[in-house]
């Protein structure tokens, strides 16, 4: 017979027998207060959430579920009406997909393998996300702020609203660090507005990158260091309206880039490719012994009018880059600076700005060049092929290549007469010699 205490242990063991046969399924947990904190066991149905419940917040009226402390994780979240997710300290992982109608994050930790989406205004002013999920920002996004602010471990952040991104004036400028993998889409339209120093920094690890799909306007006359691999897609815009976006990794355009006048766009330790369009009145920044513009795409001065740009470095354009000029009279026409050497192939391409046409003998320097040493590298190569369009049939150009220049040639031809016409001239013109000669007779 077994001893007694035995038989006080069945009821614990079934008990144990039926949570290992049936594990804890998750429990729809709802928010049941108004505005408050989410460590707070009252304000849930029917308690705290955990790691494998499924979250909704849907209470009337503006409110704020604030995440402020403690270690927080939940399958999923969905929150619906006027309620904010704020999340200031602690943090919260999210392992499912997640629907939010706003979110600001001053500090903590947002992290877990869930697409957090956001349809509504957001702000990011502080703290860190990380994980191999995703936060999508479908509405507006603020980014601001002091603090140091962490984007880590395979993190993509999503910007596909309008995202305005500003810093304040002093140390530590609300840096970004990016590292190990993660990635910030622009999908949208970002508007860069610092006026003094603005930094995405790479903070080591697998390759980190900010992706332009959208249009990137950087409006303030501060400068921008982008530490990160920046990559302009096929249909991304970026418009340097004043001061200087730095760009500090490996850098090929393949989008659309305009700078303004005044304004600079940098590449740093590296050949800038461009395969894409570069245009504007400002400056390229190129001017390192090992770096250089090469320009396998489309370079043009001006935006839509005449233009002049500047190349600080040298300007190396191959068989496949395209230099546009337009000509808009004598003394008004594109004209691009190098202050550095230029190695030469591809396309001159010259269009007629407003109608004009040029006379026989005009010339116009379209290119100067000189690195500041006299030596045989400061061009190298011509113009594989030179076209034009928009001008009187007849007109036509040559280039001359000289010592610090590139120079125009207008040449004319006079307008052939048609066939037809001409019989007609000289029947006429016999007839008016067969009047004469009767009137010389009579």
């Amino acid at each position: 017979m077994a001893p007694a205490y035995l038989y006080k242990l069945r009821p614990l063991a079934a008990a144990i027998g039926l949570l290992l046969a049936f594990p804890s399924q998750a429990v729809p947990v709802n928010w049941a207060g108004t505005t408050g904190f989410w460590d707070v066991s009252g304000n849930w149905n029917p308690g705290l959430p955990t790691a494998i419940d499924d979250v909704t917040i849907n209470v009337p009226g503006v409110q704020t579920v604030t995440v402020s402390s403690g270690n927080n994780t939940v399958n999923s979240i969905a929150v619906t009406g006027d309620t904010t997710l704020a999340l200031t300290g602690g943090a919260l992982s999210i392992n499912g997909s997640s629907n939010l109608t706003s979110f600001s994050q001053s500090g903590g930790t947002l992290s877990g393998t869930g697409a957090v989406n956001i349809s509504g205004p957001a702000t990011w002013s502080g703290g860190t996300q990380t994980g191999s999920g995703s936060t999508q920002f479908n509405g507006d996004l603020t980014i601001s702020g002091n603090n140091t602010k962490y984007l880590t471990n395979g993190r993509t952040l999503a910007s596909n609203g309008t995202t305005t991104w500003s810093s304040p004036t002093t140390s530590p400028y609300g840096i970004i660090y990016a590292g190990n993998g993660a990635a910030i889409n622009n999908n949208g339209t970002w508007l860069d507005q610092n006026t003094f120093i603005h930094q995405i920094n790479d903070s080591g690890g697998a390759a980190s990158s900010f992706n332009n799909n959208g249009v990137y306007t950087k409006n303030g006359n501060g400068e921008t260091d982008i530490g990160i691999g920046f990559n302009n897609t096929s249909s991304g815009v970026v418009n340097v309206n004043a001061g200087t976006m730095q760009l500090s990794s490996p850098f090929t355009n393949q989008g659309e880039i305009t700078v303004a006048s005044g304004a600079t766009v940098d590449v740093q330790n590296s050949t800038f490719n461009n395969q894409g369009n570069l245009q504007g009145n400002g400056t390229y920044h190129t001017l390192n012994a090992t770096t250089a513009l090469v320009n396998s795409g489309t370079l043009a001065p001006g935006v839509g009018d005449i233009g002049a740009l500047t190349v600080s470095g040298d300007y190396t354009q191959t068989t496949t880059g395209i230099f546009d000029v337009q000509i808009a009279s004598l003394t008004s026409f594109d004209k691009l600076t190098v202050l550095g050497d230029m190695n030469l192939s591809g396309t001159l391409r010259i269009h007629s700005f407003g109608a004009y046409n040029p006379n026989l003998g005009n010339t116009f320097t379209i290119a100067t060049f000189d690195d500041g040493v006299a030596d045989l590298s400061d061009l190298t190569g011509i113009f594989s092929n030179i076209v034009w369009s928009g001008f009187n049939p007849g007109v036509s150009f040559t280039a001359s290549y000289f010592d610090h220049s590139i120079v125009l040639n207008a040449t004319t031809a006079p307008v052939p007469v048609p066939a037809a016409a001409w019989l007609f001239g000289t029947g006429l013109l016999g007839l008016l010699g067969s009047a004469r000669r009767k009137r010389i007779v009579t």
